[in-house]
């Protein structure tokens, strides 16, 4: 079974911001005045967006706009340029931007870095918006702070939330990702932040990419260590050095970090997929007990997906069930996919059970697993449910009604109520990036999971496997 590996910095640098709030609907006076507000904002929100792509030669911004609004007030103007830049494949320097001037010299970055801000974004959750009492809840929450980075010379802080950069909403993490880009190292951006309910202002200057990383490595700082052997194994802004990466893996694992211990498994485990040598799978292996000691779910998966193969030594599709039930019943997508695959074959010991099957399918596929979406639908069988989608809107606070598998005007309604809480076009159609988007937006985000007490191995029955929800009666 093949294994798809995921290219992590892109989770850990940027990832989507979500929430919102409930459309209102009705036919009062009350009720209609609210829906023309909402309108003239949806519709602000849109010309908003094409006022910053409009004049752009980067096709990449215009298709972020159409994917944003597909059907929005200027689509069929941004089709056309679309198509006109793309004949000629070309990409011209974006337009002039309106910065303040930078504090120092631009020139003590390299020409060859990228813009950076200096922080690690992650999307935001109801808990957490509800947390801080926020209503509206669009922008981009910090998670860290790079030391040495632009955002800590900023002044910026873990829990801020960016809601407003240059003058314009920041609706979610592609468009800021798309704003960045157009700026260079030492250019300045301004930011609008909200820090323990009261809105601040702060001025930062752009740092670069890897330089700015590669200092922040340099304090020793865990996090930094691996985010730095992140862009060597990959090639981020740097030439791509497998022993580089190994060697910063290393020193974050030695000082206890658990993304370092897990970074270096995936660095030995890549390196097997190239030799065939179970040796080096044995040492990966190693890396992933440490770090799956820690509750490190991803490492829980691997684990099992070793012996499931036998790729570190004899096969033991048992100790790989246990493993595979302990990261998915932490929602790990590939331990849903494969144990799903498990029960579909009747891979012993699991005993074949096409309702079991279907079901951790359709958990794998909420958690976003591709695979597990195309499984489902290769046996006509939908990943996502009316019922579970209810359900979803209902968890968001968006609908009210029963759950009756029908996709009647209520449904529709709090589609729309949850696109635009999220940035996008209302249009009450539903999606399979949409509906992961509603699952992961109802994530806890109040810390790690306890380590857990289970060490390596030491075996249990399969019989005491816990039992995961699911969130559709199975056909």
């Amino acid at each position: 079974m093949p294994l798809a590996i995921h290219a992590a910095w892109k989770r850990l640098v940027f990832a989507t911001a979500l929430a919102g709030c409930l459309a209102m609907i009705g036919a009062n006076p009350e009720t209609a005045q609210a829906q023309n507000i909402q309108i003239a904002q949806s519709d602000a929100a849109d010309i908003e967006f094409w006022q910053s792509v409009k004049d752009s030669a980067d096709p990449e911004e215009l298709a972020a706009y159409l994917s944003t609004w597909p059907n929005g007030k200027f689509a069929a103007l941004a089709r056309i340029r679309l198509k006109k830049l793309r004949a000629k494949n070309t990409v011209v320097a974006p337009p002039p931007k309106t910065v303040k001037p930078a504090a120092v010299s631009k020139t003590d970055y390299p020409a060859s870095d990228t813009a950076a801000l200096g922080v690690e974004l992650t999307n935001v959750t109801r808990q957490f918006s509800e947390l801080h009492n926020w209503t509206d809840l669009m922008g981009a929450r910090i998670v860290r702070v790079f030391p040495n980075s632009s955002g800590a010379r900023a002044g910026l802080e873990a829990d801020d939330m960016i809601v407003r950069m240059n003058g314009r909403s920041v609706i979610n993490m592609q468009q800021m990702i798309s704003e960045i880009k157009k700026f260079r190292p030492g250019d300045n951006i301004d930011l609008a932040i909200r820090r323990r309910g009261v809105q601040i202002s702060k001025t930062a200057r752009l740092g670069g990419q890897p330089t700015d990383m590669i200092a922040a490595a340099d304090t020793g700082e865990p996090f930094s260590l691996v985010q730095l052997g992140i862009f060597y194994e990959y090639g981020i802004s740097v030439a791509i050095d497998p022993v580089k990466a190994r060697e910063l893996f290393k020193q974050a694992a030695d000082k206890g970090n658990v993304a370092g211990r897990f970074r270096l498994g995936m660095s030995y485990y890549i390196e097997a997929n190239k030799t065939k040598e179970a040796a080096i799978y044995r040492k990966a292996l190693v890396q992933f007990e440490s770090a799956g000691d820690e509750n490190h779910m991803p490492a829980k998966a691997l684990i099992a997906y070793l012996h499931e193969l036998g790729l570190a030594g004899d096969k033991n599709p048992r100790l790989a069930m246990e493993y595979y039930g302990e990261a998915a019943k932490g929602g790990n997508p590939m331990a849903l996919n494969n144990l799903a695959t498990m029960y579909s074959n009747g891979t012993a010991p699991a005993r074949k059970n096409k309702s079991k099957a279907i079901g951790f399918y359709r958990q794998a596929a909420l958690e976003g697993n591709a695979l597990a979406i195309k499984n489902l639908k290769s046996i006509k069988v939908t990943p996502f449910p009316t019922k579970t989608i209810q359900r979803l809107l209902s968890d968001h606070g968006l609908y009210t009604g029963g759950l009756d598998g029908k996709m009647g005007p209520g449904t529709r309604a709090a589609i729309r109520a949850f696109e635009k809480m999220i940035g996008l076009e209302p249009t009450g159609k539903v999606s399979d990036l949409l509906i992961v988007r509603m699952h992961r937006s109802l994530k806890r985000t109040d810390g790690p999971e306890k380590p857990s007490e289970r060490k390596s191995g030491i075996k249990k029955p399969i019989d005491d496997l816990p039992d995961l929800e699911v969130l559709e009666d199975l056909d």
